[in-house]
């Protein structure tokens, strides 16, 4: 398990558009949430490609853990389906 510190807040690049991972930080940081990247190669083979993102929420804290190395857009992606799924607000 790797933690990553609650992101800071994103700025546009040259281009004036956000790239995925900067959007991702963004969410991160609007939803308050802690961000662990988990290393999956300890789970059976036929369950690393399908664990894309898991929401914890405890008390005092909102956890999104996400596999290590995981595609900036595929995680961006995931970790909105689970927040909009779960009707997550910030």
């Amino acid at each position: 398990m790797h933690s990553i510190a609650q992101a800071s807040t994103a700025t546009p690049n040259p281009s004036g558009q956000r790239s995925d991972t900067e959007t991702f930080e963004a969410l991160a940081v609007e939803h308050n949430l802690t961000v662990e990247e988990w290393d999956t190669t300890d789970l059976a083979e036929d369950l690393r490609d399908k664990f894309l993102a898991l929401y914890i929420e405890s008390r005092d804290r909102k956890t999104i853990a996400v596999p290590l190395g995981q595609d900036p857009a595929h995680r961006l992606a995931a970790v909105r389906a689970v927040l909009a799924h779960l009707e997550v607000t910030a």
